[in-house]
């Protein structure tokens, strides 16, 4: 039988060490400017740790766009509305040519 839980306790233990200099970093230097800064090294613990998260989602998505999608003039986009706010659009339809322009 497959437990969870000690797989879960290290994940949750890295996901605590994220981001602090103490649990290990990186001198990075820049030749052109001759600064130098440390980074904090990351859990990369995809969709547990919010920051690891957001980081390898805009990877995915540069390379999908530059890897997978075809270069064409026009992209077709589907954008969702939460329930909860559905009812202004109900009511009020100038409201969904605003949401366009500001999408």
């Amino acid at each position: 039988m497959f437990h969870w839980r000690p797989i879960l306790r290290g994940v949750i233990e890295e996901f605590l060490d994220c981001g602090y200099l103490r649990h290990g970093f990186a001198r990075v230097w820049c030749g052109a400017c001759r600064s130098d800064y440390l980074l904090a090294f990351s859990c990369k613990r995809r969709y547990f740790c919010p920051s690891c998260h957001q980081k390898r989602v805009v990877l995915f998505a540069e390379c999908v766009e530059q890897e997978v999608l075809e270069k064409v003039p026009v992209r077709e986009y589907v954008v969702t509305i939460a329930k909860m706010l559905r009812i202004f659009f109900k009511h009020d339809r100038k409201l969904l040519g605003l949401l366009s322009r500001c999408f």
